[in-house]
C-alpha cells in the first residue's frame, strides 16, 4: 500500500457500546466518503502475535479498498449493508436481553473513487493493536462514560455481558488472565479501564459520544476534518433497580473509571441520577 493509498484510510475504535457503529452512519452520510462495520472477522487472524496481526490487518484493509474501487464483494459486519447505526437491536430475547441484529456476511457496493476516505471500524481489534496501528494509519477512539456504557453492557447480548472481551484477550495474555476470574462486574470494569489505558497509551485522538451528540455530529467530523450538517436524536432507555444497584454499589470505582476517561465527577453523578430519576 502506498503512502497515498494509505492517507486515504482511516480507522475507527472506540469502548463498545460508545456510538462507533453510528459514527460509521454519519460518515456514510458525507460526500466522498465510506465507513465500514467491522469489515474484518478477528478470529480469521492466525497469528497472536501483534506485528505479524497488523502485517496481515494491512494486507486485508489494502484488499477491502482493492474490492470496492473495482465493484467487487466484500465481508462487512452487517449483509444487510452499510445503513447501520446500531448493531444491537430492541427487542429483549429469552435472557431479557437486547440481541444483536447485525449479521455478518457479503455487501457489494457501487465502486468508490480513488480518492474517496475509507475508515475501517473495530473496536477491540484495533484497540488491542493502536500502537502498532498508529504506525501506518490516523486512528480515532470514540470514548462513552461508563454509567451508560456499563449499564448498556448489562442489558445486550455481547460477550462484554458476560465479562468477555475475545479479541482484545486474543492480543493480550494480561487482559486475557485479568478478565478469567472476578465477578462479572468487575471484569466488565476492567474491560472499560483497558479501553482507556489502550487509548492514552497509544495517543490517540478521542472523541465523547456526548460531544457527538449534542454538537449533532460535528464534534466527530471536526476531529476528522469533515464538513457536513446533519441532525440526531438519541434514544433514552431506562434500566431496572437491580441493574442500577449494580452501579451504586461500586460507585467509587466507576466514579474513578470516568474521571480517567475525561469526565468531570458531577457529569458523572448527573448521569447516575438521571438513570435513578427515570427508573
Amino acid at each position: 500500500m502506498t503512502q497515498t493509498q494509505s492517507s486515504l484510510i482511516k480507522l475507527i475504535t472506540g469502548i463498545p457500546r460508545s456510538g462507533t457503529t453510528l459514527c460509521c452512519n454519519l460518515l456514510n452520510q458525507c460526500d466522498n466518503t465510506l465507513a465500514l462495520h467491522e469489515p474484518i472477522d478477528p478470529q480469521k487472524l492466525t497469528s497472536t502475535e501483534s506485528h505479524l496481526a497488523v502485517q496481515a490487518l494491512t494486507q486485508q484493509i489494502s484488499m477491502i479498498r482493492q474490492s470496492l474501487e473495482s465493484n467487487r464483494p466484500i465481508e462487512h459486519g452487517d449483509k444487510a449493508g452499510i445503513a447501520l447505526d446500531n448493531p444491537v437491536g430492541n427487542k429483549a430475547n429469552e435472557k431479557g436481553l437486547r440481541s444483536l441484529k447485525a449479521s455478518r456476511g457479503k455487501i457489494t457496493l457501487p465502486a468508490i473513487d480513488k480518492s474517496t476516505q475509507l475508515f475501517v471500524k473495530q473496536n477491540a481489534l484495533f484497540t488491542a493493536l493502536a500502537m502498532e496501528l498508529k504506525r501506518q494509519y490516523s486512528v480515532i477512539a470514540i470514548v462513552r462514560n461508563p454509567v451508560d456504557v456499563l449499564l448498556s453492557w448489562m442489558t445486550v447480548d455481547l460477550p462484554v455481558n458476560r465479562g468477555r472481551l475475545p479479541a482484545g484477550e486474543k492480543f493480550d495474555t494480561k487482559l486475557a488472565k485479568e478478565l478469567s476470574q472476578g465477578s462479572v462486574l468487575e471484569r466488565q470494569i476492567a474491560i472499560y479501564r483497558w479501553f482507556i489505558e489502550k487509548f492514552k497509551q497509544a495517543h490517540l485522538c478521542q472523541v465523547h459520544y456526548e460531544d457527538i451528540i449534542e454538537s449533532n455530529g460535528q464534534a466527530l467530523y471536526s476531529a476528522l476534518d469533515i464538513e457536513h450538517i446533519t441532525s440526531l436524536s438519541q434514544i433514552e432507555r431506562t434500566f431496572s433497580p437491580s441493574t442500577l444497584s449494580q452501579l451504586e454499589n461500586n460507585w467509587s470505582q466507576i466514579l474513578s473509571l470516568g474521571i480517567d476517561a475525561g469526565y468531570t465527577g458531577d457529569f458523572l453523578n448527573k448521569r447516575l441520577a438521571h438513570h435513578l430519576s427515570s427508573n
